[in-house]
């Protein structure tokens, strides 16, 4: 004879169903951008910056003001890490130190600015921002010094995401819109070698030679 289940019993299942799904949903699977030193890897999760011991360990939070953080980058000397702070409405580059403490704002433009990488001396912190914008390219390079003032241009026409060479001379350049990657072809040219220093500027071809970057418009 089969026993009648209680409400008591459904209440039960229901609530230990929801718990494990509670769990389950706060669980680490959500790590994204994340960025390693010699010593450190720190990356983004629940919109806060976490940094880890490369060797491995539990995880500390490295933020937790109101507001997303995104796209850390770890300074040369592996004391910094630049990030950019969705805070207050607008989203600017900030410094937080790698041990901890309270985060830095470097820029003030009402626009978006999207921090890349440092500068190889690591006094500096380059992003990309459309405060000289027009409506045919949005945005470009820009570098700001850790001790804050106002940004200065690189001499690139244009970007969206690079990565500075070691010695600063060349930089790794996507010449296009982040989410446009997930339908790039890579190994078909989309990332470009673009010397920095130079007016106007060149990209360098598969031998190393310099073309005008007109010509890739």
């Amino acid at each position: 004879m089969n026993k009648p289940i209680t409400i008591g019993k459904i209440f039960l299942c229901l609530l230990f169903g929801l718990s494990a799904q509670n769990n389950y949903a706060q669980g680490s699977m959500l790590l994204r951008q994340p960025n390693a030193s010699k010593d450190h890897i720190v990356f983004v999760h629940a919109d806060d910056l976490w940094v880890v011991d490369h060797k491995g360990g539990d995880a500390r939070r490295l933020t937790s003001a109101i507001g997303a953080e995104s796209s850390p980058k770890i300074s040369p000397n592996g004391k910094w890490v630049a990030f950019s702070g969705q805070y207050d409405g607008n989203t600017d580059v900030y410094i937080v130190p790698v041990e901890g403490g309270d985060p830095k704002r470097l820029t003030w433009h009402p626009g978006p600015d999207i921090t890349q990488g440092w500068m190889p001396d690591g006094n500096a912190v380059f992003f990309t921002s459309s405060r000289e914008g027009y409506p045919t390219v949005n945005t470009k390079f820009f570098k700001v010094s850790v001790n804050g003032g106002n940004p200065d241009a690189l001499p690139l026409p244009f970007g969206f995401v690079g990565s500075i060479s070691n010695d600063g001379a060349t930089m790794t350049q996507f010449l296009f819109f982040l989410q446009e990657t997930a339908f790039c072809d890579l190994t078909k040219g989309n990332f470009y070698v673009i010397e920095v220093n130079q007016h106007p500027a060149f990209l360098l071809n598969e031998a190393g030679e310099p073309q005008r970057f007109e010509t890739y418009q």
